[in-house]
């Protein structure tokens, strides 16, 4: 979910299904700063020119989910076309650019004129044209659980951050077993400093 790497506070992962039940299209949608024109530009133009690779923390200081800049290339698993619609706050104010691709050329990335817009920023990453077992195993309730052990403790760190998957939000409490606070003093610089440390004891098995 590199998304979160976007600074976005809300991520929605939508899931539509064929008449059958299988998963047909696969939709991430989030909130966050988007991708200016320039951007598009370096992140697609080779698989490892991501911006991650020079940086540990997010803009807004967060730690960084995804650094490999193979983002793009995993959402192939998803379906075999993929479409990125982005809207960031550029040079010239809010820009609008998709980039599209397909998995018989998964080098290639073309990337549409950018359009002024006064839509929010954010990403849409649109994925579809692939049906398997495989990925109808994200309509199951292992999927739901084990993405709920995964972000659970980046949730309870970050509670203003939301993560909704196929109409449910991802809620980190249900796999807290036990959590609690405690006092610690320490010397900083010659003086006596006191912190608050948070202990939480993960039910990691309530996602396997």
């Amino acid at each position: 979910m590199e998304r979160l790497d976007a600074d976005a506070t809300k991520v929605t992962v939508t899931i539509e299904r064929s008449a059958t039940g299988a998963v047909d299209k696969v939709m991430t949608a989030d909130d966050g700063e988007g991708i200016t024109p320039e951007g598009c530009t370096t992140a697609f133009e080779k698989i490892d020119g991501s911006w991650k690779k020079h940086s540990h923390t997010t803009v807004g200081g967060r730690p960084l989910h995804g650094r490999a800049g193979q983002g793009r290339l995993r959402a192939f698993a998803l379906g075999a076309f993929i479409r990125w619609t982005t809207v960031a706050k550029g040079i010239d104010g809010l820009r609008k650019t998709t980039v599209t691709a397909h998995n018989a050329s998964r080098n290639d990335f073309p990337i549409g004129d950018s359009t002024p817009t006064d839509e929010p920023t954010g990403t849409l990453v649109e994925a579809w044209g692939r049906q398997s077992v495989v990925l109808d195993r994200l309509t199951a309730d292992r999927a739901r659980s084990l993405l709920t052990t995964e972000f659970a403790p980046y949730l309870a760190r970050y509670p203003k951050v939301e993560i909704v998957f196929d109409g449910e939000k991802i809620d980190p409490t249900a796999v807290i077993q036990k959590q609690s606070e405690e006092r610690v003093e320490f010397e900083h610089d010659g003086a006596m400093e006191t912190a608050v440390v948070r202990i939480i004891e993960w039910d990691i098995a309530g996602g396997t």
